[in-house]
């Protein structure tokens, strides 16, 4: 991670384990990375796939930091 991710608002770790990407994570992530550019907002927030998030029967799920808020 360079210093420009570090300084970054925001981050949303989505996870992509074996539930959630069954579930549709990975196109999701797509989604939500485009998402982020098109709004202009690439300097402010990082999206990232994480790790599982141990919230299997809800997800896709995602954290999102500063918090963690998890959606």
């Amino acid at each position: 991670m360079d210093g420009g991710e570090r300084s970054r608002a925001w981050r949303v770790h989505l996870c992509l384990g074996q539930h959630c990407s069954a579930r549709g994570s990975r196109a999701l992530l797509a989604e939500l990375e485009g998402a982020v550019r098109r709004a202009g907002l690439s300097d402010r927030v990082e999206v990232i796939g994480s790790t599982c998030r141990n919230r299997c029967d809800f997800g896709p799920n995602a954290n999102v930091y500063p918090g963690p808020t998890m959606y």
